[in-house]
């Protein structure tokens, strides 16, 4: 039976609805509420997907805290996970409220859900073709998002440590990578450049990619060799 969500739960669940992205005073008030509710509250939400991209982040950041994180139930865990994968991470740049937020702020969001919600399971052969699609996913996102999504998850994750991904994933993201940023990838699609019109925003970083790959090859060598060693 799950945990009976806290006083003025009602109340939350119809002020998490009200669209006021630039309303500080109103994400701080949102904010204290969601950290007095269980994650069955929290979870419930999620999964009503009526929430505008202001309260969304604001939940997601409350379920990712290490003192909430710490505290969860291996199956309150792993609903999460799955609800994270379901839903990409939360990241659709085209999707409902987009305009709300910029397409970095969405990227390291997804960075961060993937880091409290889905790497600590990677290793569960439940959730293995979903992460496989999901990685495929990102890897190919818009607009430069590919490249900030690989630093913050596997390159310099920061405070997190490094994914513990099986070797054929880490051969995924690599090949992903190298498909991206090869000379025969996705810019000689645009039309404008080949009627000699403005390159592509993404055009001039083809090298960071490369210079990505690179490191990145090296890196997952390591790990296939110590994870078959």
């Amino acid at each position: 039976m799950g945990v009976p969500a806290a006083a003025g739960a009602s109340d939350l669940s119809r002020a998490l609805r009200d669209r006021r992205p630039g309303d500080r005073q109103w994400r701080r008030t949102l904010a204290s509420a969601l950290s007095e509710q269980p994650d069955e509250f929290l979870l419930a939400e999620l999964r009503s997907e009526q929430l505008p991209q202001s309260s969304l982040g604001l939940l997601l950041t409350e379920l990712g805290k290490p003192e909430r994180w710490n505290e969860r139930s291996e199956e309150m865990h792993h609903e999460l996970c799955a609800e994270a994968l379901r839903k990409g991470l939360y990241f659709g740049p085209r999707g409902p409220g987009a305009d709300d937020i910029s397409l970095v702020e969405m990227t390291e969001r997804a960075v961060e859900v993937f880091h409290w919600a889905v790497a600590p399971w990677a290793r569960d052969v439940r959730y293995f073709q979903d992460l496989r699609e999901l990685l495929h996913k990102m890897d190919h996102a818009r607009e430069g998002a590919s490249g900030n999504w690989l630093r913050g998850a596997f390159l310099k994750p920061g405070r997190h440590p490094v994914p513990d991904l099986p070797p054929g994933l880490w051969q995924q993201v690599l090949e992903d990578v190298i498909k991206r940023g090869g000379p025969a990838g996705t810019e000689a699609g645009h039309p404008e450049e080949r009627a000699g019109g403005a390159a592509s925003p993404s055009r001039p970083a083809s090298w960071v990619l490369w210079a990505i790959a690179g490191t990145f090859a090296a890196f997952i060598g390591l790990v296939i060799l110590l994870a078959v060693g």
